[in-house]
């Protein structure tokens, strides 16, 4: 069935189709309020309009979407749920949105997969059913929708994302890196954890074909993104990281010092200094090093590493 009149500007799953409700002036008004963005509004005129036509699912869903237009994820969620329990789709895709909205995505996979494949197209889930896919660790689902728009040309920069990491997540790094070099070229440029982001896809592809060129090619992604933002300490410990399993022991230690000096007791890239440290039989330095972290405020089972460090 079409959709009702003046209902376009709807997502397509949440579009009413039963010409029996535009004899309610509450649903009418519903709508117009829908257009006007008067969220509240729309919502308070579709309790009213339930209570003309009963309880109905596609007057659920379209309550639950004007609570989360109103900010009111969580309202919006228990409104839609019970609707969608029972198989309606709008509903489903409702609290689809609702709890990605609220902050639980992989809750939100599971039901924008259960509408998802009841409709012919993507609209209407794009970037929020990828984004949750991500979530739920199901890169597949989120590459699904994602891959046939390469047919149209390069992704807007927050799908192009979603797409980069759904490829690292499933493993495809070559494809992964490719995407987020693109990205790089463009607006994701100036953004220091996207050249993190690569980096990490560099440096997974490194480990696995144990080459020294791809550590120094993750290093040259790490290293810009310190450059951006040369405060953050996780850069600079993945740069460590990088020199360190590429054989460049003086550049590794003094990126090393340098994350714990951004960041004093940070536990990894103490441990990681102590075994290069070690390994270049520098005992006393090892044991310097541990003496400043005895410094810090630690917890017992951080304490026993620090202690366990240099044994």
């Amino acid at each position: 069935m079409e959709p009702l009149d003046g209902t376009e500007f709807l997502p397509p799953p949440l579009r009413p189709t039963d010409p029996a409700l535009s004899s309610s002036d509450s649903f009418l008004g519903a709508m117009k309020a829908l257009r006007e963005e008067q969220p509240r509004v729309a919502a308070l005129a579709l309790v009213q309009a339930q209570r003309e036509l009963g309880q109905r699912p596609d007057l659920a869903a379209l309550q639950s979407w004007a609570l989360l237009a109103s900010g009111d994820a969580g309202d919006a969620a228990r409104v839609a749920r019970s609707a969608a329990e029972v198989g309606s789709l709008p509903a489903q895709y409702a609290l689809a949105r609702a709890l990605h909205q609220a902050g639980d995505r992989a809750g939100a996979h599971v039901w924008f997969e259960r509408c998802r494949g009841r409709l012919p197209g993507p609209e209407g889930f794009l970037p929020w059913a990828a984004e949750s896919a991500l979530a739920a660790k199901a890169p597949a689902a989120a590459l699904r929708d994602l891959d046939p728009m390469l047919l149209d040309g390069p992704l807007a920069v927050d799908l192009g994302l979603i797409r980069a990491r759904a490829l690292a997540m499933a493993g495809r790094l070559d494809e992964a890196v490719s995407q987020f070099d693109q990205l790089l070229q463009d607006a994701a440029g100036q953004d220091p954890a996207v050249w993190n982001e690569t980096g990490a896809a560099v440096f997974r592809d490194a480990i696995d074909h144990r080459g020294a060129e791809a550590y120094a090619r993750a290093a040259r992604y790490f290293r810009r993104a310190t450059e951006l933002d040369p405060q953050e300490p996780r850069y600079r410990f993945n740069l460590a990281c990088a020199q360190d399993w590429g054989g460049d022991p003086v550049e590794a230690e003094a990126s090393y010092e340098r994350a714990l000096e951004l960041r004093p007791g940070y536990l990894e890239a103490f441990e990681n200094l102590v075994i290069l440290l070690l390994a270049g039989s520098r005992q006393d330095d090892a044991l310097a090093a541990q003496r400043q972290m005895l410094r810090q405020p630690l917890s017992p089972s951080e304490l026993q590493r620090v202690l366990a460090a240099v044994g």
